[in-house]
């Protein structure tokens, strides 16, 4: 079996062993999967392995962890030149900085990736959508309600011009974020 087909093996096997709540089968699969993708020096087979065990790690409570395999993630994007993928990667690292209340870590990676995204006129509007909510919740916790507000304002109409169902939902949270925020 050639090192590509064991990699796409492990990461399915992984992503399977996650979906069903078997964290440590799923570590172990994307560990087998990052490990193939060093045999094979295929850096971005590499970079998504390591991101997909870091949503193990985050799955189970471990943040340091997940931050740890996020953050060899994005040096393996940042390597092989890869922006849109570096952009996604930085706005999840800069999520996980978030939740452990990490605010300048979670400042430099959000805003590298709102950089990345307004550099590429193709980026998921979703991605940017998503990246701009992340950065309102920083404003949030940085006590820059003004700042809040505008990235509210500006991730609930990103949102809402996406259409779909879950779009509306997180337009609708934006909306009511932005009313609590004024009240």
């Amino acid at each position: 079996m050639d090192g590509t087909s064991r990699i796409a093996r492990e990461m399915a096997q992984g992503e399977e062993a996650r979906r069903t709540g078997r964290l440590e089968e799923a570590r172990a699969c994307f560990a087998e999967a990052i490990t193939a993708a060093r045999d094979e020096v295929d850096p971005l087979l590499e970079a998504q392995a390591l991101e997909a065990q870091a949503r193990v790690a985050q799955d189970g409570g471990n943040i340091e962890w997940a931050l740890h395999d996020q953050q060899e993630a994005i040096q393996l994007y940042r390597l092989a030149g890869d922006g849109p993928s570096l952009a996604a990667a930085l706005c999840e690292a800069g999520n996980l900085f978030l939740e452990q209340q990490q605010l300048a870590h979670a400042a430099n990676s959000l805003c590298e990736a709102l950089d990345l995204y307004r550099a590429t006129p193709d980026a998921s509007p979703l991605a940017v959508a998503n990246a701009v909510r992340s950065t309102a919740r920083l404003a949030e916790a940085l006590g820059e309600r003004e700042e809040a507000c505008r990235y509210w304002q500006d991730a609930r109409e990103r949102y809402a011009a996406l259409g779909d169902p879950l779009s509306i939902e997180q337009a609708d949270a934006a909306e009511i974020r932005l009313v609590q925020l004024a009240g």
